[in-house]
C-alpha cells in the first residue's frame, strides 16, 4: 500500500511539473529531492533573480546612455556658442549649490578636455 501511494504521489508530482513554465529545470531539481514544492520554488526564484539582474543591467545601461547624451549636449553647446572656457560668466546673485555629477564620463578625448577645462577653470569647487 505504501509503495502504491509513493508511486501515485510521484505521478501527481510529474503531472504538476508538466504544467509549469520551466518544467525541464523543475524536473531536474525534483529528481534530486523528490520534493515538488521545493523544486518549483527554487527554479522560479532563480528565474526571478535572473530577470531582476537583467532589468537592473538594462536600467544601468539606459542611465549611462542618458549621462552620455547630456554630456555630449553640454559639450556641443559649449562648442556651438564658443563659450570662453578660461573666463566663464558668473552671476553674483546666483545661489551656490552642490550638484552630484557622474563619476565617469565617456566621450572623445578632445571633448573631455573641453569639459575638464570648463570645470577646472571656472569658479567651481570639486568636492570629493
Amino acid at each position: 500500500a505504501s509503495a502504491k501511494a509513493f508511486i501515485d504521489r510521484i505521478c501527481d508530482d510529474l503531472k504538476l511539473i508538466d504544467t509549469q513554465e520551466y518544467k525541464a529545470e523543475i524536473l531536474v531539481e525534483y529528481k534530486n529531492t523528490l520534493n515538488v514544492s521545493n523544486a518549483i520554488t527554487s527554479v522560479n526564484a532563480r528565474h526571478e533573480a535572473i530577470r531582476y539582474e537583467q532589468e537592473k543591467a538594462e536600467r544601468l545601461k539606459l542611465e549611462q546612455q542618458e549621462i552620455k547624451e547630456k554630456t555630449d549636449k553640454v559639450i556641443e553647446i559649449a562648442k556651438a556658442e564658443q563659450i570662453p572656457l578660461s573666463s566663464p560668466t558668473i552671476n553674483d546673485d546666483d545661489e551656490i549649490v552642490i550638484m552630484k555629477l557622474p563619476a565617469r564620463v565617456k566621450a572623445k578625448k578632445s571633448d573631455l578636455r573641453i569639459l575638464k577645462q570648463l570645470l577646472t577653470n571656472g569658479k567651481y569647487e570639486i568636492i570629493k
